[in-house]
């Protein structure tokens, strides 16, 4: 009887597992969201992952947006472009999942100044794997 309920235990934990996994898979595809990259990053070589801004998405989004610009166009323009926005700490990303089970990760970071205009603005690549 004892054998009996551990292997019942054991079925029922495995198939448990097993939901698990599928749901998180489900989870991680649909996490992953844009298969291309949006138009302000189109065509840009993002290279390595790094903490530091990427120098070449950085120069396209000042060239988009160039400092003194109005910050609401800014986050309106990246909402469009599939971007979530979170314009209270002046921050928006993406992720791409081209490369699934690796994530690639678009950041737009800024800061307002008077008159909301745009007062610093950088974009970064990041990179996660499973």
């Amino acid at each position: 009887m004892a054998r009996f309920q551990a292997l019942k235990f054991w079925v029922f934990a495995g198939g448990a597992l097993a939901i698990l996994l599928a749901l998180a898979m489900v989870w991680l595809m649909r996490a992953a969201g844009h298969e291309e990259l949006p138009p302000v990053a189109a065509g840009i070589a993002f290279g390595a992952a790094s903490s530091q801004p990427n120098p070449e998405f950085t120069r396209r989004l000042r060239a988009r947006f160039p400092i003194g610009s109005d910050v609401a166009a800014l986050s309106n323009e990246l909402d469009r472009e599939g971007f979530t926005v979170d314009a209270t700490h002046g921050k928006a990303n993406i992720k791409s999942g081209k490369g699934w089970p690796c994530l690639e990760i678009l950041e737009v970071d800024w800061k307002a100044g008077p008159r909301n205009r745009i007062a610093s603005l950088d974009g970064y690549y990041f990179s996660a794997c499973l």
